[in-house]
């Protein structure tokens, strides 16, 4: 199978919450995406890998928090919630991925190269990290958010190989 590529622009962020009271829109927005973009039957999500590149990450809840320190009290959950780690955290969780992960906080748009290199350094071994990974990309644009998602597995990853 090779590469996959859904492009979501402007996507509104879900208003869903489910059991998580608070993380932010980016992360429910990439939960969104993958729920959506993950083909059913595919690989195993729970040793499936997920690589996030994002600049903007957890900036919404990382702003609030900054407000209520100026304030004079942080609310615990919403500390939590403004972790850059929650990007990706929440769909795990949400989503039972055990597999490894990796969020980098640089431009989508001149680093998604860097993270399919990495999701087939991760393939290539004898041994694979995981069956497949996915490749979240988010940028906020004038109209929005966009998202970029690439299933890439062990046969793409050989096709391609690591430069």
């Amino acid at each position: 199978m090779t590469a996959r590529r859904f492009d979501y622009n402007s996507v509104p962020v879900p208003a869903r919450r489910r059991s998580v009271r608070y993380a932010d829109p980016v992360a429910w927005l990439v939960l969104d995406v993958l729920t959506r973009a993950l083909p059913d039957p595919g690989p195993d999500r729970s040793t499936l890998g997920v690589i996030a590149v994002t600049e903007h990450a957890t900036g919404e809840s990382l702003r609030s928090v900054a407000q209520e320190a100026a304030e004079g009290r942080v609310s615990p959950l919403h500390f939590v919630a403004a972790s850059p780690g929650t990007v990706i955290g929440l769909s795990c969780a949400q989503l039972g991925i055990t597999g490894p992960t990796m969020l980098l906080t640089m431009a989508a748009s001149a680093s998604l190269g860097i993270a399919r290199e990495l999701a087939e350094v991760w393939l290539a071994d004898q041994e694979p990290a995981c069956p497949a990974v996915a490749v979240v990309g988010h940028e906020t644009t004038p109209d929005g958010h966009s998202i970029t998602f690439e299933l890439i597995d062990e046969s793409s990853a050989r096709e391609t190989g690591p430069e």
